[in-house]
């Protein structure tokens, strides 16, 4: 194998020169070898009314992962090593809980009734 390198003016110019014998077959490859799952983090939101829950960021998982790189010489022989062990976290999921009571109240049984937004007592007339 010959490196040649030359300058002219401003210029660098390198020249890499070997022979088939020098010539090798590199792969790179990935394993995956855990997923992390996200976690849930809890926000309280005075817009939504008591109890309401809404998904504000879905969240995503994690991943561990291994790279690895094999080498096969000319002659036959193989060589795996391992170029690096990386840890990708998960985005946790977001939620909103309601802890609002404006806009909600209780009917005589003491289950919860949302009121129209115009703030009248009563759902509508049948």
């Amino acid at each position: 194998m010959a490196i040649i390198s030359q300058i002219k003016g401003s210029r660098l110019t390198i020249a890499i020169y070997g022979s088939p014998s020098d010539k090798k077959i590199v792969k790179i490859y990935t394993s995956q070898s855990k997923v992390i799952p996200p976690g849930v983090q809890v926000v309280e939101d005075s817009s939504l009314p008591v109890g309401a829950r809404k998904v504000v960021e879905k969240g995503s998982n994690g991943v561990s992962v291994t790279v690895y790189r094999t080498i096969t010489f000319p002659n036959g022989k193989t060589v795996t090593e391992v170029v690096s062990r990386d840890r990708y976290l998960p985005q946790d999921m977001v939620v909103a809980v309601g802890v609002s009571r404006r806009g909600v109240g209780q009917d005589k049984e003491g289950s919860v009734v949302v009121r129209p937004a115009d703030g009248s007592s009563q759902l509508g007339s049948e």
